[in-house]
């Protein structure tokens, strides 16, 4: 009976570690967790109490892209590469070290006794470096980078949850691409940053988590033309609806999807959402839906195969779907975008210039430049209104010139829509049909228009 007992005490007690250990580690790299590296944290700062001279960092780290590997090649795949940065990880850091799964494709590591920030950059760029290489997976080889937010104690904070917020934002700060203060995907925070500047990477978080789960929209505004009247197509515009009914504005998020590497992803789902849009509005006509591209997306290596494929997955005419540039295409890599128009604008996609004539314009791009549609900007029709017509003809004039089809944007007023179909202009758009509309506005706004409108949508 006596070693019967003991053979049972002997269970009770490895089973005990075995919940411990799960309770502290992450299943699937066999790190360390996040409830297991809050409390190194907390042990490092009763250390740094006691001896004030000895400085320790948090590094927080983030696989750059991760989605794409995980969507496109499967769960599994996915699972590969973050156990493999696990093993890197492990391989970079020296026994003083402590390193975690944070969550999702994030990871930490706290380094101790740290003497300057030279010593920390090294460190930083040392784990870069070992991530950045390829990990084998059975459909072939994968390349895998990250960034990297640090925050210093006690330079940046006294507790774990400050420390590791400061390190997060430090982290988006490194994925931002026009911040000088992000090298090579690294960044160190810093307090001059301010309250703002915290709100705003706070806010880019969110917005990646808003694309990956699909909580953005896209509402439709409508092309007319001026010679019938029909609805010939909608323009698409991104519309983003936090949790509670808060919104946040285009000109807020967009800009920080381009300032934070988030466009590629942000504009492939637009552009989903816009085709998939119109095929439920719309299904069997031949109206168009107009998606706005930056010139991030059209530098992008994978932006061809990303449009090709949605309308191949979709069963869309690649007719029934253009593409906006605005004029600051002319400011980029010329040669590399114009090659990428072509090549789509040859495949039957239509391609428009947006906002003609409030920015990099040149008629000799312009004239070279595979284009079918100019947009009037609608800072030219409200000139209408004080004697700004010799400029919107001479605009006329040139897209005619060019054999350009036009769109009239902005129109808003009855005074407006009259001057327009006097002057001339293929399309309109404005508020004067409809606002921008989320699809089942849309629906609805369809089913109350008069017949020649309506009977475009249904052939």
């Amino acid at each position: 009976l006596r070693r019967q007992n003991q053979i049972l005490e002997e269970k009770v007690k490895e089973r005990t570690r075995e919940l411990q250990y799960q309770a502290e580690h992450d299943m699937l790299t066999g790190l360390s967790n996040r409830y297991r590296f809050v409390k190194v944290v907390d042990e490092a700062l009763q250390l740094q109490q006691q001896q004030t001279s000895a400085k320790f960092a948090i590094y927080m780290i983030d696989l750059n892209r991760f989605k794409e590997i995980n969507d496109g090649l499967g769960h599994f795949a996915g699972d590969r590469v973050l156990q493999a940065t696990a093993i890197r990880l492990r391989a970079s850091c020296a026994p003083h070290h402590s390193c975690a799964r944070w969550g999702g494709d994030e990871f930490v590591v706290l380094q101790r006794n740290v003497t300057d920030e030279s010593d920390i950059v090294a460190f930083a760029n040392k784990l870069l470096n070992n991530l950045r290489q390829t990990i084998q997976l059975e459909g072939g080889q994968v390349l895998v980078d990250a960034s990297v937010g640090v925050s210093i104690c006690p330079d940046h904070g006294g507790s774990a949850p400050v420390l590791l917020e400061h390190a997060d934002i430090a982290l988006y700060r490194a994925k931002c691409a026009d911040n000088q203060a992000a090298k090579n995907h690294l960044a160190v925070y810093q307090a001059s940053w301010g309250s703002a500047a915290a709100k705003r990477l706070h806010l880019a978080q969110e917005l990646r988590q808003a694309i990956e789960t699909g909580e953005l929209e896209v509402a439709l505004q409508p092309f007319i033309n001026s010679q019938d009247e029909e609805l010939v197509g909608f323009e698409a515009r991104a519309r983003w609806r936090k949790p509670g009914g808060i919104q946040v504005s285009p000109a807020d998020f967009i800009p920080l999807a381009e300032e934070c590497r988030l466009m590629p992803d942000l504009g492939s789902y637009i552009l989903r959402e816009a085709c998939e849009s119109l095929i439920s509005l719309a299904p069997d006509s031949d109206l168009r839906v107009a998606v706005n591209v930056s010139v991030s997306q059209l530098l992008d290596p994978e932006f061809q195969k990303q449009v090709l494929l949605t309308l191949s997955e979709l069963e869309l005419s690649p007719n029934r779907l253009e593409l906006e540039i605005t004029e600051n295409v002319f400011a980029g890599n010329v040669e590399q975008i114009k090659a990428v128009l072509s090549d789509l604008k040859n495949r039957g996609i239509r391609i428009a210039i947006d906002d003609f004539g409030t920015g990099y314009s040149s008629i000799s791009y312009l004239q070279h430049f595979p284009v079918d549609t100019l947009k009037i900007d609608r800072s030219f029709v409200s000139a209408l209104n004080d004697g700004g017509e010799p400029l919107y003809c001479s605009i006329l004039s040139l897209a005619h010139s060019l054999e350009l089809h036009t769109i009239v944007e902005g129109v808003e007023t009855n005074e407006e829509y009259r001057k327009v179909l006097t002057l001339g202009g293929d399309e309109i758009q404005g508020y004067y049909f409809s606002k921008p509309m989320f699809l089942e506005e849309a629906r609805e706004w369809l089913q109350q228009l008069s017949s020649p409108i309506k009977q475009a949508a249904e052939r």
